[in-house]
């Protein structure tokens, strides 16, 4: 089966982390520059917490790509559906808190990912 909902979720991570990268290089310099263990005080550093997720968010992402591909090589439509649905209620929401955002991509993919999950319990279909 094509991969292509694995890998979209992989470009979708790769994409976050540069983003991050570049919006938050001043926080980042920060903590390095602080030593970087145990640079962020919970509660006070609220710019460094931001980062912290923000980028943590991104291997995260990477891995349910490569479970998608997985899935997809396996014909496995309840973990492509299980990931599916999370993706698009966690855009959803997300969308819904922050509007103006990169949540709505993880809508698109979760639609793209419950799609490849119907073909993979269509026999012969193709994702």
């Amino acid at each position: 089966m094509n991969r292509l909902a694995g890998y979209l979720l992989m470009t979708v991570a790769i994409g976050h982390a540069l983003v991050g990268l570049i919006l938050y290089r001043g926080s980042l310099g920060a903590i390095w520059a602080a030593g970087f263990f145990n640079t962020i005080r919970p509660g006070v550093d609220f710019d460094r917490q931001a980062v912290f997720w923000f980028l943590t968010f991104s291997p995260l992402v990477f891995l349910l790509g490569q479970i998608a591909n997985r899935a997809l090589d396996r014909r496995d439509a309840s973990v492509l559906s299980l990931i599916g649905w999370y993706l698009v209620g966690l855009g959803v929401v997300g969308a819904a808190v922050l509007p103006i955002s990169g949540n709505w991509t993880l809508v698109a993919v979760g639609v793209f990912v419950l799609r490849a999950a119907r073909q993979a319990r269509t026999p012969g279909g193709q994702c």
